[in-house]
């Protein structure tokens, strides 16, 4: 019942609250939840008002077929400069048959998986494999990136596994690239006025996401002693590697 009555006669036994599991259709997870028992009400100044301590309880899943994933406990992380992580993957019932799971990257132009398939058998489904992520570099300066490391529904002639979806995990991809402009050399470029010419090389050093124009101007007192050539320059997407010259 929902509700406890003791009397003047009746307050020696004990009477006992039944509490009932609901079933679900989720995978493998038990669930504590809590009976909170309410304040008596009772014409006893001694009883009314007494609140019994709170029953925890534990209601056990009953299907079978779920997965453990041990994530780094600070994300999956790997950068361009090629550094790795894993994650871990077991089972959390024994199968009756090999659990095959498909493994692939949602960006593959950030971050790649060492393996197509996870393969799981009857005798190593309680030991987690590692399963390596690595990152790939690109010449972009684009940021720090989101990846999902996408793991797909489980094939087995185990009919709890087979079909079942692990949760897919979410990785982040260091950029290294830097957003600068080189110039070089900076000092030490002399001309003349007999027509000897100097010039300084420009440079990008990451891939640009789209065209990058440079405006060159003479800072001084007699522009006419000094001409620039070309007054700009453009850097495109496809030709940013290319080393451009100013006269």
């Amino acid at each position: 019942p929902d509700t406890l009555i003791f009397t003047s006669t009746n307050w020696d036994t004990a009477q006992k609250v039944t509490v009932t599991g609901v079933d679900d259709t989720d995978d493998v997870i038990d669930v504590d939840y809590t009976i909170r028992v309410k304040p008596a009400v009772s014409q006893d100044p001694n009883y009314d008002g007494l609140n019994p301590e709170d029953v925890t309880v534990t209601n056990k899943d009953d299907e079978k077929g779920g997965f453990s994933i041990e994530r780094p406990a600070d994300g999956l992380i790997t950068s361009e400069n090629g550094q790795a992580d894993v994650f871990k993957i077991s089972l959390q019932n024994e199968p009756t048959h090999t659990v095959t799971i498909p493994v692939s990257s949602s960006d593959t132009t950030e971050a790649v998986v060492a393996t197509s398939e996870i393969v799981i058998t009857v005798l190593d489904w309680s030991t987690p494999q590692e399963i390596a992520v690595t990152g790939v570099d690109d010449a972009v300066s684009d940021g720090n990136e989101i990846y999902t490391i996408v793991l797909g529904s489980a094939v087995s002639e185990d009919p709890a596994y087979n079909g079942k979806d692990p949760t897919d995990i979410i990785g982040t991809n260091l950029d290294n690239d830097i957003k600068d402009i080189l110039l070089y050399p900076e000092e030490g470029i002399f001309t003349s006025e007999d027509g000897t010419e100097a010039f300084f090389n420009v440079r990008l050093m990451a891939a640009p996401l789209s065209d990058v124009k440079i405006p060159f101007r003479i800072r001084s007192a007699d522009t006419s002693e000094v001409s620039i050539s070309p007054d700009t320059l453009i850097f495109s997407t496809d030709d940013w590697e290319g080393i451009k010259k100013v006269y």
